[in-house]
């Protein structure tokens, strides 16, 4: 008796570990796919609104996994993480890839357009669709990441309005040479700024010629004074793969740079994504990573629970912004902004003292 009384214990446990078992495997499969590493703010922005959406239990097997090419910029990297991501969709076999950022969808999603056995959602995209295939692909949809650059604008107007300057309010784009950073310039050269006049785009790979860039545009102490610089502001985005030397792996720390910056800096910097205050900017008007996250994950609900078809969905662009304010360096600046800017930076949690 007892050893029948244990075979069935043991049928019983048998039974119940290929239940669940078989309740895993036919659960649909998301993967997170994030070009960048889990501690960039931006990141960690996405997965807040991707985890509003999907919430504790989606009822899916869901997995996450990071590139990690914002710390590791070169292109050995690039290729290496792009091969190992896409052997671990082979393997894994996920029905929808929500694929983050340039880089995720150069070096992995866009080798996945037209598979008929999963769908893709893209967030966080700086470039133009058809640059991966996805404007006909029949699997594909997602979110494009713009600048806020009418907010950005309208905000530049009403800190030079605290402090009067004759002749149109001139403007200047910095940046590193990024995936991210080159689609960022496409849109801001295309923006119409009027009343302002955007002066120059400066796209740079190393320290020296990112310094070269702000004594140019600002008047620095070595160029004499600000009057001599072509710009009134300089805008920046991206700025974390500027190399310490040409040809070298060591990048500037990104808080190092922006310091550095803006004690160098006659004009003052203003940046468009939320970390740049953190780093230790004055103000950002950024897109917001929150709404990134949170459309991704309702579309990939719409394509895991209600069986929609990707190429259904229709692709959407950025409609929200953010703004990130450090209160003691907008006061030291001498400039002012109406209160309302503070108080949406606090909403949000990008507020600074």
């Amino acid at each position: 008796m007892k050893t029948l009384r244990n075979l069935a214990i043991c049928l019983f446990i048998a039974e119940l570990l290929v239940l669940v078992l078989w309740t895993n495997l036919d659960k649909p499969r998301l993967l997170i796919l994030h070009s960048y590493n889990d501690d960039y703010n931006w990141v960690q922005g996405v997965n807040v609104g991707l985890r509003r959406v999907l919430g504790q239990d989606s009822g899916w097997s869901v997995r996450w996994h990071y590139l990690d090419t914002k710390r590791h910029p070169w292109p050995e990297h690039k290729a290496n993480a792009g091969q190992g991501a896409r052997r671990l969709i082979g393997v894994w076999r996920p029905d929808v890839v929500i694929a983050i950022d340039d880089d995720a969808q150069a070096f992995v999603a866009r080798h996945l357009v037209d598979r008929t056995d999963l769908s893709v959602v893209f967030a966080g995209v700086n470039n133009e669709r058809k640059d991966y295939g996805y404007d006909r692909a029949t699997n594909v949809t997602g979110i494009l990441e713009r600048l806020p650059l009418e907010a950005v604008k309208e905000g530049l107007v009403t800190l030079a309005a605290s402090r009067p300057r004759p002749g149109p309010l001139r403007l200047a784009f910095l940046g590193d040479r990024s995936e991210t950073v080159t689609g960022d310039a496409r849109w801001i050269q295309a923006h119409d700024w009027a009343p302002l006049v955007l002066v120059d785009t400066v796209l740079v790979d190393t320290l020296d010629e990112w310094n070269a860039a702000v004594d140019r545009l600002s008047g620095s102490a070595d160029t004499g004074s600000a009057a001599t610089g072509s710009a009134d502001f300089i805008l920046t985005s991206n700025y974390r793969r500027i190399a310490q030397t040409a040809g070298s792996k060591e990048l500037v720390p990104a808080a190092e740079l922006i310091a550095q910056t803006c004690q160098r800096s006659r004009v003052p910097l203003i940046g468009t994504n939320v970390f740049f205050v953190d780093d230790g900017g004055m103000i950002a008007i950024a897109t917001s990573p929150l709404e990134q996250g949170e459309v991704a994950a309702a579309m990939s609900r719409k394509i895991l629970d209600q069986r929609q078809r990707a190429s259904d969905i229709p692709v959407q662009h950025t409609r929200q912004f953010v703004v990130a304010l450090s209160g003691s360096r907008l006061k030291a600046s001498g400039l002012s902004l109406p209160r309302i800017y503070e108080a949406t930076a606090r909403a949000s949690g990008y507020f600074r003292e």
